[in-house]
């Protein structure tokens, strides 16, 4: 969990110098807000976002994500998601096929 809690803080500090957010960002922002509410829901917003919490507070994050892939609310809000992902693995390719020596070159 402390995994989510320093990947909110990274969000929050990117978008604090450079002003913006992927849709990436927004989703793992929301994930960190879920799972830390302390740490990243404002108290002007917490009453509000506790009780929409409530209907998936006992839920598995995984059963939380697999239901909001479909979900066309979920695409709505996200609408660069599915995009974003795609480019993302693309970049990710050359690196996996990387040799260990190459690397750091």
């Amino acid at each position: 969990m402390s995994n989510l809690l320093q990947l909110g803080a990274c969000v929050v500090n990117y978008h604090g110098l450079f002003a913006e957010m992927t849709d990436h960002m927004h989703l793992a922002w929301s994930l960190a807000r879920l799972a830390f509410p302390k740490g990243f829901v404002m108290e002007a917003d917490r009453s509000k976002f506790d009780e929409a919490a409530r209907s998936f507070a006992n839920e598995p994050l995984s059963e939380y994500l697999l239901r909001f892939w479909n979900d066309p609310l979920f695409r709505q809000i996200f609408p660069k998601l599915a995009e974003e992902r795609v480019a993302d693995l693309q970049d990710m390719l050359p690196f996996y096929s990387a040799r260990f020596s190459e690397i750091s070159k």
